[in-house]
């Protein structure tokens, strides 16, 4: 005699059913666990003193240091622009406008028969600002810096 298709079906599947069923239930228990825990936790309850991870206090006045030197890079920077008067609100979008430039796409061409490599931004958003990095890589250019490890002349172009 043979079994209808269903009934086997139902008898070969009946502990993956019993399986599946458990797993959910746990999921609901986890879900509420999950619901009960606090949303913030001090570090001191969570790891013993001694697991505490804290920076060396050398390696905290670098990497002090290297933050306060770029500040003061990107402060010189704005300076710059502030005397050529680009930007109105000097500070607040100078600072926009160096973080643009430094995420600006570029093209790296070097010239070896001349000892360049070139630096040729795209263009940016607006007018004002394809003018201020103009006037920011010429000032630049003057400057005269090679490329790390090489002997070739950095050059800065804007669009």
């Amino acid at each position: 005699m043979l079994f209808p298709k269903s009934r086997v079906l139902n008898i070969s599947n009946h502990g993956l059913k019993t399986e599946i069923k458990q797993m959910e239930e746990e999921i609901e228990t986890l879900k509420i666990q999950i619901k009960q825990l606090p949303d913030k936790v001090k570090i001191n309850e969570i790891l013993e003193e001694d697991e505490i991870v804290r920076l060396e206090t050398e390696k905290k006045r670098l990497t002090d240091t290297i933050k306060m030197t770029c500040y003061r890079a990107e402060t010189e920077l704005i300076n710059i622009i502030e005397q050529n008067h680009c930007f109105a609100r000097t500070m607040d979008e100078g600072r926009a406008f160096i973080k643009n430039v430094f995420q600006q796409p570029a093209d790296m061409i070097p010239n070896y028969n001349e000892g360049r490599l070139e630096i040729r931004f795209y263009t940016m958003s607006t007018r004002r600002e394809n003018k201020a990095l103009e006037e920011l890589c010429d000032i630049v250019n003057k400057e005269n810096f090679l490329y790390p490890g090489t002997e070739l002349k950095l050059v800065f172009k804007a669009a």
